[in-house]
């Protein structure tokens, strides 16, 4: 006998639920301010919400100890929400708006929150210029350093910064993985004596070597760190990155003669190496210093597999700017070498995002883009790159951002086709993969 409408209904066995993983799927899709309602449809919506609400807790100038208080009132009363906290951050967000240090009730607050943290596993300090470590209050800094020394902190980032010649505080904590440090500068810089040893590196497969140690205009930090490490054995680890990323932003002497000493103690060991110009001011701008061609010296990378070089297109026209002529002069330098090269993949990715200070309008880089996709470079690049040397090398990707640009598919077509055309002899060697890509990033 068929089975009526209510027969099949009354062997249900409760309402429909949706999948944890489609639910997920969609609350991550979701904007900030509707989170809140979505986690109120049920327990399966829950935990994932609270994810996206509470990841991050961002102290800027608006009124961080209230926020401090109302947040320690909350942990206290739903102690289970710490967990979701996994990154903590602090900033002056500008030098005319510097709040850290200028209150005593302001650092308790947020002192007295941060000792609440214990699943914490990313935290960054922003002074903007206008903040030195011995300026903040005792209380908040030792605060600062307890979080820094959990277990569960493995990344690190400071920017803008005053701080002590020797920040041996942050060296010794062995959960750290990564440790991010622009701009930052000592009260007082070392002198050369300072760094006339090296320490030496780490084993290749130790397991404490640091996985990432990025560095931008940071070169009395970098021989503090060096000198730290010649002092104390278990600081070594910081001077042995298994990737290393270098920024030339302001680069100046004082970051040139760290670098010299970095190369020395660090390179041989570096596994992944990147460099980045990351500046998008005039020319004429103070922090916009000529390209220095020694952090290409990629042949004192004797463990090197990975190298990526991202370049700012409106740079390239300016000779002492452009990094390309420097890399291929390396490269072929590294073609005639007698030690092995290991490089297996390079990356070159070229952002095409506006100067500073220019009209907010998305840029119209057809004609530029089909001009510098005929340049001779790639096959210089290409001829190169099929050179007996570089027989490990498995993939070169070059990537195009072109987040703030006005490019139709047609023209982008054409210039990945003449990229392609340069490079047609690694497009035929067995066991190399070329890509030519195009990418925007997404705005948070």
């Amino acid at each position: 006998m068929p089975q009526t409408r209510q027969t099949r209904a009354s062997k249900a066995k409760g309402p429909f639920r949706l999948p944890q993983e489609l639910i997920n799927l969609v609350i991550d899709q979701l904007e900030f301010e509707d989170l809140g309602p979505a986690g109120l449809l049920g327990h399966a919506w829950y935990p994932r919400t609270r994810h996206w609400l509470f990841q991050e807790l961002s102290l800027g100038s608006h009124k961080p100890g209230l926020r401090c208080l109302n947040l320690k009132a909350l942990l206290e009363k739903k102690p289970a929400l710490q967990r979701y906290i996994t990154r903590f951050s602090m900033a002056n967000e500008d030098a005319d708006t510097a709040w850290i240090g200028k209150s005593t009730a302001c650092s308790k607050s947020i002192a007295s929150a941060i000792s609440l943290l214990t699943s914490v596993k990313e935290m960054a300090v922003d002074g903007a210029m206008a903040l030195g470590l011995r300026d903040v209050p005792k209380l908040l800094f030792n605060a600062i350093l307890d979080l820094m020394a959990q277990p569960s902190v493995t990344r690190i980032e400071l920017t803008a910064l005053t701080m002590d010649t020797c920040p041996c505080d942050f060296t010794t904590f062995s959960s750290i993985k990564e440790l991010v440090l622009k701009d930052v500068t000592p009260y007082v810089k070392p002198g050369r004596a300072a760094c006339t040893q090296l320490p030496t590196p780490l084993a290749i497969d130790d397991p404490q070597r640091l996985q990432l140690l990025d560095l931008t205009a940071c070169g009395s930090i970098i021989r503090s760190l060096i000198f730290s490490s010649l002092k104390m054995d278990v600081a070594r680890r910081i001077t042995s990155p298994r990737e290393l990323w270098i920024g030339t932003i302001g680069w100046n002497e004082d970051m040139a003669d760290g670098w010299t000493d970095l190369l020395k103690c660090s390179a041989p060991i570096v596994e992944k190496y990147t460099v980045h110009q990351d500046s998008f001011q005039p020319l004429d701008h103070p922090i916009t210093s000529p390209f220095p061609p020694e952090v290409l010296a990629l042949t004192h990378f004797r463990e090197l597999h990975t190298f990526t070089l991202i370049g700012v297109f409106h740079f390239f026209d300016h000779e002492a700017h452009n990094p390309i002529p420097y890399l291929l002069k390396e490269l072929d330098t590294l073609s005639r070498t007698e030690n092995e090269v290991k490089l297996r993949r390079l990356n070159l990715e070229f952002d095409f995002r506006r100067i500073d200070g220019e009209d907010e309008e998305d840029l119209d880089i057809r004609e530029s883009l089909l001009g510098y996709t005929k340049k001779d470079i790639w096959a210089k690049l290409d001829e190169i790159l099929v050179r007996p040397a570089f027989g490990k090398l498995e993939e070169v990707c070059i990537k195009f951002e072109v987040t703030y640009c006005e490019l139709p598919d047609q023209v982008w077509a054409r210039a990945k086709g003449e990229l392609l055309k340069s490079l047609k002899w690694m497009g035929t060697r067995e066991g190399l993969s070329v890509k030519v890509e195009k990418f925007r990033q997404i705005e948070s």
